[in-house]
């Protein structure tokens, strides 16, 4: 007779971070200050892209973000920068290029 298969592992623990990526150990980098000249959402891939003046696309997959503050923060923060037209630097998480992808701004 066989003996029952009984699984005694454990799951491991979620990582808290801010953002979800491919490389949670790989520390964030951050772009060159750049001033925002468009905010647009994309419904398909559900990113928030960002042209900016130094004629790069910038994006952010809101559903990586920890949680729905993050996102409206996000929101808030880009607002602001593109009506006053100040200077940011755009963080990326996971050692991703920041001239292409971010998780927040600075």
């Amino acid at each position: 007779m066989a003996k029952p298969f009984i699984p005694s592992f454990k799951v491991s623990a979620k990582m808290e971070v801010p953002f979800i990526t491919n490389n949670p150990n790989m520390g964030d980098r951050v772009s060159q200050p750049t001033k925002i000249n468009d905010l647009s959402f994309n419904e398909v891939t559900r990113s928030i892209e960002v042209t900016c003046d130094d004629r790069r696309k910038r994006q952010c997959r809101i559903d990586r973000l920890a949680n729905d503050k993050m996102v409206k923060d996000l929101q808030k923060a880009l607002q602001e920068a593109y009506d006053k037209q100040t200077s940011v630097q755009f963080v990326a998480a996971g050692g991703a290029d920041a001239n292409v992808w971010f998780y927040r701004v600075m």
